[in-house]
């Protein structure tokens, strides 16, 4: 029997493989819910159409998360997906902003879905290439729907698919495409590509129903058309070779000639053991970590992190966002490769009109908010979130401290050099880009808050202690295997959420007994 720990996109991903190649599967998972009332209120919204849907309701699950700078994204109005298992401690940290998940299906059910896989320069220094994890992009994208269109980003980024659709741009992103389209040349020479965003959503379903374009995509979708592994574990337990068992927290891990045994408790603190062929581990970069450094006992790693900052611009044209039927997920990519700035890649998404900024001018201005321009400014307003590969970003160092997790920040005066230069960059191409950055609003954000992180245990073709191979088997075990971002070399810029589930799948599939 085969074991792999968590129900995030690597748990299902390398699941998926095992199931295909004929092995029998146990997922163990903390498996952290919603809560039931706001379950029932969500499920009622689902049965309704938008006309149907009480102002009540949606008030109930329209609310802001806290957080210093970007407020932290909630579900359906809930903070689920941040809890920890009672008896698990959270990690500590000193100028770090990280959260891991302990729910079903892990951080995917609050990520903006964004997907586009890797370049091979930013990958030059992995002991694998896109070559090795292009057929396994494939075969994710056969159960994870995409909506994207084939435009000049598909040069650079295959869409790996056939079977993808298209997605309605809101009337401020079709003003950005076409001002970026008018100065197509211009940009390219300046090191910009740019497109539509690819998105793991499904418009529309094969009953006919679909995306209604009713804004709330990031407060959490009524009818659940933003892909989250539950949806392909739902698919999985259908599977009699699949068995998932929720309420279990892994702590740490014991191979032996013929296995390994796993030593977890449940949620209520009881202890617990399973004995496995093999494990696969996909916990989430920071509970792998933990497990790993726990078995190994070891002290210390280090922690890579693709920086993240956010910067609001005003559209130089348009108006009227804020009545308009849209999406409001990322509208745009635009990715950026200058060689004066980073050897690496740098990626932009491209935001139009939230309810969620008019929340926030709200909280930031209270009783100040009918003084100020609030609608001219939202009519206009869209936010540029930009990352940078690991090369340029803060790491972090990690170390065990009685049981726990102990995250420190290194300091790196690079990296906000890099986002300066980025930013200077975008301010000269305003007119292009048809949008102008208000400087002063620039958030560079602390390590952890982009969700793209890992690299703590890097995959290298000969591992020493704290490394592993190609397999995600860290040095010193032959049937424990990482399957998630705690196995990357490095951290590119560009969305993580594809390339974790290709290289878990790549595992699964490719693993030797």
């Amino acid at each position: 029997m085969h074991y792999v720990v968590g129900s995030g996109l690597a748990g299902v991903a390398c699941s998926m493989a095992l199931i295909a190649r004929g092995e029998e599967v146990t997922m163990l998972d903390t498996g952290l819910d919603l809560e039931p009332e706001r379950a029932n209120l969500v499920a009622g919204l689902s049965r309704q159409t938008q006309r149907e849907w009480d102002p009540a309701a949606l008030a109930r699950i329209k609310v802001l998360g806290h957080g210093e700078g970007v407020p932290r994204k909630l579900v359906y109005g809930s903070e689920y997906v941040y809890e920890h298992p009672e008896g698990r401690q959270p990690v500590s940290g000193k100028d770090v902003d990280f959260s891991p998940s302990y729910a079903l299906g892990g951080l995917s059910n609050a990520w903006g879905a964004a997907m586009l896989p890797y370049l091979q320069s930013d990958i030059d220094d992995w002991p694998i290439s896109v070559d090795d994890l292009a057929p396994y992009y494939k075969r994710v994208l056969d159960f994870v729907p995409l909506a994207a269109s084939i435009d000049s980003l598909s040069d650079r980024f295959p869409l790996y698919t056939e079977n993808h659709c298209n997605h309605r741009a809101s009337t401020q992103a079709q003003s950005f495409l076409s001002s970026l389209e008018r100065h197509r040349k211009d940009l390219a020479a300046d090191g910009f590509t740019f497109g539509k965003s690819r998105l793991a959503v499904t418009v529309q379903r094969p009953s006919g129903d679909g995306c209604v374009y009713c804004g709330l995509c990031m407060f959490g979708c009524p009818y659940g058309l933003i892909y989250s592994s539950r949806e392909t574990l739902v698919k999985l337990k259908a599977d009699p070779n699949f068995r998932y068992l929720g309420g279990v927290v892994v702590e740490r891990l014991e191979e032996r000639a013929d296995g390994v045994i796993i030593h977890a408790r449940t949620i209520a603190g009881e202890s617990q053991k399973f004995e496995a062929e093999r494990i696969f581990v996909g916990a989430g970069a920071i509970p792998t970590t933990q497990i790993v450094m726990d078995t190994l006992e070891l002290e210390g790693a280090t922690l890579k992190d693709s920086q993240y900052f956010l910067l609001p611009i005003l559209s130089l044209s348009g108006g009227g966002a804020r009545k308009e039927d849209l999406h409001t997920l990322a509208q745009i990519f635009i990715e950026l490769q200058d060689e004066s700035i980073s050897d690496r890649s740098i990626h932009l998404q491209l935001y139009t009109y939230n309810e969620i900024y008019d929340l926030e001018l709200r909280r930031r201005f209270g009783r100040f908010y009918p003084m100020i321009p609030a609608g001219l400014m939202l009519d206009r307003m869209a936010l540029m979130q930009g990352f940078l590969h690991s090369d340029d970003s803060f790491k972090v160092r990690v170390r065990r401290n009685n049981g726990t997790l102990s995250l420190r920040k290194v300091p790196n005066t690079w990296t906000r050099n890099v986002v300066m230069r980025v930013v200077s960059k975008i301010r000269n191409a305003s007119l292009k880009l048809g949008a102008a950055p208000l400087l002063p609003m620039l958030q560079i954000a602390q390590p952890g808050k982009s969700f793209h992180f890992g690299g703590t245990f890097p995959m290298t073709r000969t591992p020493k202690r704290g490394e592993t191979d190609i397999l995600g088997r860290p040095h010193g075990l032959k049937r424990v295997h990482l399957i998630d971002s705690s196995a990357f070399p490095s951290i590119p810029a560009t969305t993580i959420s594809l390339t974790v589930m290709a290289n878990a799948y790549r595992i699964g599939a490719e693993h030797t007994d």
